[in-house]
């Protein structure tokens, strides 16, 4: 029997979120932790997710030194994002030089 790749099994487990090398499942304390994402920024909830689960992996690779870069062309997202102090890249604004330098500069 042939083992399915990894993100197959989530994905037939239940929602997931990915994020760059970052599976997260998207459980009930993720959403509960969302919720107050949603009131301060305006946000959808599928927007909230996305900023409370990227907010958890960089809190989780700080230590180490290294930051997060959100990229999407969502408006609301990005000034959300910048709000709570993520570093963001917009595709349909910034060039690639740009994301290059955020990442080399991590």
């Amino acid at each position: 029997m042939k083992k399915r790749p990894l993100l197959y099994q989530k994905l037939h487990e239940g929602p997931v979120i990915v994020l760059q090398d970052y599976l997260i499942s998207i459980e009930d304390t993720l959403v509960f932790a969302s919720h107050p994402l949603i009131e301060k920024h305006a946000l959808n909830a599928t927007d909230a997710l996305i900023l409370r689960s990227t907010l958890n992996v960089a809190t989780m690779l700080q230590p180490a030194g290294n930051d997060s870069v959100l990229v999407t062309s969502d408006h609301q997202l990005l000034r959300a994002a910048q709000a709570e102090g993520l570093q963001t890249f917009n595709p349909e604004i910034n060039v690639q030089t740009e994301l290059d330098i955020l990442i080399q500069a991590q």
